[in-house]
């Protein structure tokens, strides 16, 4: 049988020429994917914190619990930090007993303390859901905010009591946690810098609380230097 003279394969000098293409074009496309992948680990970090701090909420409302807590413990790595979100619950025989400790002037206040043992030692310590993130916060080291049914008692732990306030929309704020990616806190001692101004990026968010446990989350706008509601 005759085979057909005229099937050819690809030369040398096409196989090159569409490598080329494909580099070039992979070449164009690696920083629109690259700011995509940033914006959606920090995004997604954003989403599950911000639930954490509802679901412990709506359980401290239910009744489910007396006492809650959300704990942050940062960890300062080679790559850039990393930070465990832990949300805890206090059963009514503990929160009794913190009540009392603080009648009997054993402490001057029903404290949110950033030690697991405080909390065990005080009734049913209770693990709700543990979130191990690739993200930076605004801070290193820990910190905690606790809430009781209807704002009996809240109060701030470790890194989170007494902080700067920051504008947020049109009001200033002390109840915050900002977000942003590995790298630009990395660039910033393992923090995230809490404004543009001292050198956070987008892709970057802050969530905001009240005492009431209503949360509300933003997004950095870095061409109008704001933070947004989402």
């Amino acid at each position: 049988m005759q085979q057909d003279q005229n099937i050819k394969g690809f030369t040398l000098l096409e196989i090159l020429v569409v490598v080329a293409i494909i580099a070039i074009v992979s070449a164009a496309g690696y920083p629109s994917f690259s700011k995509w992948s940033k914006d959606r680990a920090v995004r997604n970090a954003a989403d599950k914190v911000t639930t954490m701090l509802r679901n412990i909420n709506s359980n401290v409302q239910r009744g489910s619990y007396a006492y809650v807590q959300v704990a942050i413990y940062t960890h300062n790595l080679s790559g850039g930090p990393k930070v465990d979100f832990i949300t805890r619950g206090l059963s009514t025989r503990g929160y009794t007993n913190l009540v009392k400790q603080r009648n009997s002037g054993a402490i001057s206040e029903i404290h949110c303390s950033v030690k697991s043992n405080d909390w065990q030692n005080n009734g049913n310590k209770e693990i709700n859901f543990h979130e191990k993130l690739e993200v930076g916060i605004h801070f290193s080291g820990s910190g905690s905010v606790c809430f009781s049914k209807n704002a009996a008692h809240y109060r701030l732990g470790g890194k989170l009591y007494n902080q700067p306030n920051i504008k947020v929309d049109t009001i200033t704020s002390s109840r915050y946690i900002i977000i942003c990616n590995r790298g630009n806190a990395k660039r910033n001692s393992n923090k995230c810098p809490t404004s543009k101004q001292n050198g956070l990026e987008a892709p970057a968010y802050l969530i905001e609380w009240t005492r009431f446990g209503q949360i509300t989350r933003y997004r950095l706008n870095e061409k109008a230097n704001a933070w947004t509601r989402l």
